[in-house]
């Protein structure tokens, strides 16, 4: 950090030189006025000369005190100081505690650095509303994307997990930076870019990996970006969850690899790879059997409580509390992948309900109990969304449990590209959307995050549309 120092010895010596010339002036004074009074009248008794020496003590101490000035000090501090401080306070996977920790004993990359500035410096200037420092994050935003294209010309530049750290911060960069609905999207393409460098790693560079949930919440997002792009997850990147030890081991880490599987089939789904509509349909009820089935296999570990909710009455009456962070960003994709999943259902659903209406009466009223149901499910998913928004936004007691992947750091990047998925593919009810407001607006106002901001107004448009 940068700190110039103002000068003041001469300031201080003046300060100090003219007490003492102030003070001579002022003892002579005293002298005269004594002589004169002296001579003037002989006769003054020893007690007013006592006096007189008392009160000269007195304001020679007083001056003492007076001759040096206090010294004023201006410390100006950088933007990229303030932008790395808002990073590692909002946006740190670990927290800035445990990012130093591991920090530390090695040097951070240059491009790792730029891409931490650029995202932290628009988190600063979207939480301030200061333009000029959201031109600042730009800049820098455009001379990360110049250096990251330098550096994965070069093969050993590509295989290094600080070069992939630098492409996923850009995508933080596009989902803090959005200002309108044509941008909401731009953070799928930095994700998928991400995606393809990792073609270059080989199991020398998976075996280096220590900490697997990072990589796993990467994955999310974009399986969460190939549902709004209605596309397919890429075969590679399944490949690397299904056959790395390191994503089964841990105990709290093989339940979201179940998930990832799950999702990433609700994913080709979604992307039209099965064509006929009797069989779209029998998928989307295979995926329910699956997440039913998942959240069956569950840990005992992995069950939350539900708890009086006493912060924000926009969540609802209770809330739900979880062993810890890491779990309730999983159980958010599990509701959502439900959601999701059941809406698709319908949606095929109606596809079928012309051909089927001349059809036998079983077949018509399980399609109508289907319908019934389905909305049932989403309607609870939706509840049960909203009741763990207060611990997932970080109303929690920090202290308790695994505080690996904080919910109001990286998992609020992955829980925007949730909800932004669900929303375009299933829609919202009226009655979600004022909770959703208050999520997104906390979220937009007090990380800095553009999008949510984003997200905010079109919902509340959509909510007058309703009107």
């Amino acid at each position: 950090m940068e700190m110039r120092f103002i000068d003041v010895t001469e300031r201080t010596t003046q300060g100090a030189r003219q007490g003492k010339r102030k003070s001579s002036k002022n003892n002579s004074d005293r002298k005269n006025s004594s002589l004169f009074s002296s001579s003037s009248s002989s006769s003054s008794s020893s007690s007013q000369s006592s006096i007189t020496k008392a009160v000269v003590r007195r304001r020679q101490q007083q001056q003492q005190h007076e001759l040096l000035p206090s010294p004023t000090f201006n410390f100006p501090i950088p933007i990229e100081s303030v932008a790395q401080v808002f990073f590692f306070r909002h946006y740190s996977v670990a927290g800035s505690i445990r990012l130093y920790e591991s920090q530390r004993a090695s040097r951070m990359s240059t491009l790792k650095m730029m891409g931490i500035v650029a995202v932290g410096m628009a988190g600063l200037a979207i939480s301030k509303r200061d333009h000029g420092v959201m031109a600042l994050a730009r800049a820098k935003y455009g001379s990360t994307l110049l250096s990251i294209n330098d550096a994965i010309k070069v093969r050993e530049e590509v295989a290094k997990e600080s070069t992939l750290a630098a492409v996923t911060m850009m995508a933080r960069f596009e989902i803090i930076a959005c200002q309108d609905c044509s941008t909401q999207e731009a953070w799928i393409c930095h994700l998928q870019g991400a995606a393809v460098m990792l073609r270059h790693w080989t199991k020398e560079e998976w075996d280096k990996v220590t900490n697997p949930r990072t990589f796993l919440h990467f994955f999310y997002m974009l399986v969460m970006g190939c549902i709004i792009k209605r596309t397919s997850v890429s075969a590679h990147i399944r490949k690397i969850v299904q056959s790395y030890p390191l994503f089964k081991l841990d105990a709290q880490v093989e339940p979201a690899t179940r998930l990832f599987d799950i999702v990433c089939k609700l994913a080709d789904l979604h992307s039209c790879q099965v064509t006929q509509v009797t069989e779209r349909v029998s998928t989307a009820m295979s995926i329910e059997k699956e997440l039913l089935a998942w959240k069956s296999d569950l840990p005992e570990n992995w069950k939350y409580s539900l708890d009086e909710n006493k912060l924000n009455k926009a969540y609802g009456p209770s809330c739900h509390v979880y062993a810890s962070p890491w779990q309730s960003h999983i159980w958010t994709h599990y509701r959502i992948c439900r959601h999701v999943a059941h809406s698709v259902l319908l949606q095929y659903l109606d596809t079928l309900a012309l051909p089927i209406a001349k059809a036998h009466p079983a077949l018509i009223e399980a399609c109508a109990s289907q319908r019934e149901a389905s909305r049932e499910i989403q309607s609870i998913m939706m509840r049960d969304l909203c009741a763990s928004m207060p611990y997932i936004l970080g109303f929690y007691d920090k202290t308790k449990g695994d505080n690996m992947l904080f919910p109001q750091h990286w998992g609020v990047f992955g829980l925007l590209g949730s909800i932004q998925a669900m929303v375009g593919v299933a829609g919202i009810f009226e009655q979600d959307v004022g909770w959703l407001c208050v999520m997104l607006k906390y979220i937009g106002s007090r990380l800095g995050i553009g999008q949510a901001l984003v997200m905010e107004r079109c919902l509340k448009a959509q909510r007058a549309d309703m009107i």
